[in-house]
């Protein structure tokens, strides 16, 4: 009987194979990972300024409920600090149209970039 010293080839190609196969998986579940921590922190952002935005309200209401009686429907109002007291005024908040396109289109294509992957798998 003859031994075989070392390996062969194809048991070196599978080897690499399955390393390639291991490692792209491994960058996969860690980008997928990435993008949910983000969207998580971006959601959990969103949701201490509503509750913020929220409390501004209660406590305006509670404190002068007249000030939020009078204002009209439809109409953009926005809440800022004012010394140490809320106040309702008229307007946008400046720059508050881009951020809100930008983050839909942030948005769009991130649904767009799921539903693509979903069709490729």
């Amino acid at each position: 009987m003859k031994l075989k010293k070392g390996q062969s080839l194809l048991e070196l190609l599978v080897a690499v194979a399955i390393g390639v196969i291991l490692i792209g998986g491994s960058v996969s579940l860690m980008e997928i990972s990435l993008k949910t921590y983000n969207s998580t922190k971006k959601n959990l952002q969103a949701n201490v300024l509503l509750r913020e935005a929220a409390q501004v309200i209660h406590s305006s209401v509670v404190s002068d409920w007249h000030n939020i009686y009078g204002l009209n429907k439809g109409a953009d109002y926005k809440i800022s600090l004012s010394g140490a007291t809320w106040i309702i005024s008229a307007g946008q908040e400046e720059g508050a149209e881009e951020k809100y396109e930008a983050l839909g289109k942030k948005r769009d294509s991130a649904q767009h970039e799921r539903h693509r992957s979903r069709r490729s798998t």
